[in-house]
């Protein structure tokens, strides 16, 4: 045999394996495909499916009553609080942030807010309020009673959306779905923002959450002396980023959280403060922070508290 015919039967022995190896690649697909289809048509399936796409932030908001996302945003606090088909914005992190929030709402079908809420006005709680009232609205707009000029340029949004403001104090309460945001602090004028933030019980179903602005020590023993065991919370929304001027003992043994979560980013502040984080671990079960877990995900459904964290 020449060698140009032997070369001749090579290639075609080349591409008739080639043919069979994509022959055996498309049986494989279509088999698999069709598993996948008989298998999406189960219950199992079903479920598989549906927390797939929760993962990969393509399936929307979740279906869990109660959902409280706190969203990584750096040393700056953005919590979203689902409830029944209700949503409320508790702060808006840093003016960067505000794009950061519209895209996560839309990802989670959230097309419009019941209420925003500025618990104190320095510029990493409310600084990315502005865009996301500009571009998704609200019903209503809650501050606490303290007041600063960082506030202008958005009072101007509310204005130029007609959104109205309401001024919140202790004793006051917000009905979002089925729970109950009740504010709880502050209870004096303090001479700083951070002591002035709003503090605010989530009640739903037993369960508690609560969320703290930037309160220090002050704020905390004031609330820990008016309120004692009233503050139980299985949740705590940790104080000022885990700065060591906040969760004070006495505070912690009131709330006496299973969870803590400290909105944090690096900074020169290298929080949260080491001291802190040994309090916490005295008291919870569970600690996260947003610059190590992400975006995190606490969910409530049938009793049952679920945490997801990168989100």
């Amino acid at each position: 045999m020449t060698s140009k015919k032997k070369d001749v039967e090579n290639r075609e022995e080349a591409l008739q394996n080639r043919k069979k190896r994509k022959t055996f690649f498309r049986r494989c697909c279509l088999l698999a495909f069709a598993f996948l289809l008989v298998f999406s048509l189960t219950s199992q399936g079903r479920a598989f499916w549906k927390e797939l796409f929760r993962l990969s932030e393509f399936g929307g908001a979740t279906d869990a009553p109660l959902a409280i996302h706190v969203l990584a945003v750096g040393k700056a606090d953005a919590i979203l609080i689902e409830c029944e088909g209700e949503a409320a914005l508790l702060d808006a992190g840093t003016a960067v942030s505000g794009e950061i929030i519209t895209d996560y709402m839309a990802r989670h079908r959230i097309e419009s807010l019941n209420y925003a809420i500025a618990s104190h006005p320095d510029q990493d709680h409310i600084g990315g309020m502005s865009q996301v009232l500009s571009e998704m609205g609200a019903e209503c707009f809650f501050r606490a009673p303290c007041f600063s000029e960082k506030y202008e340029e958005l009072q101007a949004v509310l204005r130029a959306r007609e959104i109205p403001e309401r001024i919140l104090a202790s004793g006051d309460s917000i009905a979002l779905g089925g729970a109950t945001l009740q504010i709880l602090g502050p209870l004096k004028t303090y001479e700083d923002t951070n002591n002035s933030s709003l503090v605010i019980q989530l009640e739903y179903q037993g369960f508690a959450a609560l969320f703290c602005g930037d309160m220090e020590e002050e704020a905390e023993l004031d609330l820990a002396g008016t309120y004692g065991t009233a503050l139980s919370s299985e949740l705590l929304k940790v104080p000022h980023h885990g700065s060591k001027t906040s969760c004070t003992d006495q505070f912690l043994d009131f709330v006496k959280p299973s969870y803590a979560i400290i909105s944090v980013g690096r900074d020169q502040n290298n929080l949260p403060a080491e001291s802190v984080l040994k309090r916490l671990d005295n008291v919870c079960s569970e600690i996260y922070q947003t610059d190590i877990d992400g975006t995190v995900i606490f969910t409530l459904q049938e009793n049952q508290i679920r945490v997801f964290t990168n989100q």
